[in-house]
């Protein structure tokens, strides 16, 4: 049986074909978030002709993403990790891939939906206009920030990427005291130095001797783009949003959807999402997979 791999840049053709092939458009399964969060979540990849897998955790952990390919090879990799005993963790999953479970392991597969990885989908042309009274507290927000500086935006190349280095270390030591931004800082410093690499674009906002603010982001799909990362190097009211409505004015017009990532369950970051009055939602499940006979389908 072939070894899993530590998640490494010549695997990315390889996982984007079947994501493209099996029409797969969470942003977890999305190259660039698996190798920029490789070493936080401790993920390794099983790269086949038909299949890709991510193992969570270490050797002998039986804990994935729920596996991108064909019925066939999706089938033969559970029917492989189940012969190693144990019972089989399986996370953000699709609806269908709840289905497909459902049809193939009938009475060993459970399930229920895992409302702290669901990804927040948002409308780019929605987002940018910021029209209607839902969205009266950002415009004030933004208003009050644009009149308290002479704000400036600039792409983001690699010309410029160590200035958005220094705002993500501003950003680290602001939230330093309780160690929660160590994850954060990995998976920002894999996306600089990987930028070209990974196909990311992202925006810089300055005022003309100062950088403040920085987002990255990379397509999922032709239509859809993932934000890996929006950092400001201190909290100044409205900047956030001001970024953000920048950047999407710079993104390609075939861009018509944006996913926000998943909230983690903090609550703080999950009102914050809703504030911003998404469109739809990609909801996520998580299940197990187990020997236990006479197990059925849990909603």
């Amino acid at each position: 049986m072939e070894e899993f791999q530590a998640i490494a840049i010549y695997h990315r053709d390889g996982i984007e074909r079947l994501r493209r092939t099996y029409g797969h458009r969470l942003s977890s399964h999305l190259f660039a978030s698996l190798f920029i969060w490789k070493e936080t979540m401790k993920l390794s990849v099983l790269l086949r002709e038909e299949l890709f897998a991510v193992r969570i955790g270490e050797y002998r952990d039986e804990r994935y993403f729920f596996p991108v390919g064909s019925d066939e090879a999706k089938e033969s990799f559970l029917r492989e990790a189940r012969k190693r005993g144990g019972t089989i963790r399986l996370y953000y999953m699709r609806q269908e891939d709840v289905e497909y479970m459902r049809q193939h392991f009938p009475n060993e597969f459970t399930c229920e939906e895992d409302l702290d990885a669901r990804e927040y989908l948002y409308d780019r042309e929605e987002q940018t206009a910021l029209a209607g009274s839902e969205n009266k507290y950002i415009r004030h927000k933004l208003r009050q920030f644009e009149k308290s500086g002479n704000w400036q935006t600039e792409p983001l190349t690699k010309e410029n990427l160590f200035r958005a280095r220094k705002v993500i270390e501003q950003w680290g030591d602001f939230h330093s005291e309780d160690g929660s931004h160590y994850a954060d800082m990995s998976a920002a410093g894999l996306l600089l130095d990987y930028f070209e690499e990974l196909s990311c674009t992202g925006c810089l906002v300055h005022d003309g001797e100062r950088d403040y603010s920085v987002v990255i982001g990379s397509d999922i799909s032709e239509e859809i783009h993932d934000m890996h990362l929006a950092k400001c190097a201190e909290p100044i009211v409205g900047l956030d949003y001001y970024i953000k409505q920048e950047y999407y004015r710079m993104l390609p017009e075939r861009i018509r959807t944006i996913n926000l990532e998943e909230d983690l369950g903090i609550e703080g970051l999950r009102t914050y999402k809703e504030r911003l009055h998404p469109s739809g939602y990609n909801n996520i499940w998580k299940g197990k997979l187990s020997y236990e006979k006479g197990v059925g389908y849990q909603r």
